[in-house]
């Protein structure tokens, strides 16, 4: 019996090591996410700005939409959806709350993240007669 569990000592020390190497490589990777995602179409520029610094479980996290013309003058959105999940897991699609911002063509939007890890919020914007799509990546811790 104790021959096995030696022979099994050197791997399963060496797999522990390896896992939290890569454990703290993913950490790395996850912290190194853009505050900011963009979509330039010519003649629009679509914005989604993540307001909150450090977001945790279970507590709002803030994001700006900004929508605006070539020449940088506020646009609105005819119609405005956010949908936010975790890549890779089954936790669930959840829509942000949108309201109306401070200016003209801006517009508030919270959601309530369930866990931590990696988030991508998907924003629908519609305007005129064409709807435009812009993901971005935030982190939860």
């Amino acid at each position: 019996m104790k021959r096995p569990i030696r022979r099994l000592a050197w791997p399963l020390s060496i797999a522990a090591i390896l896992g939290i190497v890569f454990w703290l490589i993913g950490q790395q990777r996850t912290s190194a996410l853009p505050l900011e995602s963009a979509l330039d179409t010519g003649s629009l520029r679509l914005e989604i700005v993540t307001l909150t610094a450090h977001s945790s479980p279970m507590e709002e996290s803030h994001f700006l939409v900004r929508i605006t013309d070539s020449n940088g003058l506020p646009v609105e959105a005819d119609k405005l959806q956010i949908k936010t999940w975790m890549p890779k897991m089954f936790c669930g699609i959840f829509t942000a709350g949108i309201a109306p911002g401070g200016e003209n063509g801006q517009y508030d939007a919270v959601v309530l993240p369930v866990m931590r890890g990696r988030w991508v919020a998907e924003a629908n914007i519609q305007v005129g007669k064409e709807t435009y799509k812009l993901q971005h990546e935030y982190v939860v811790r």
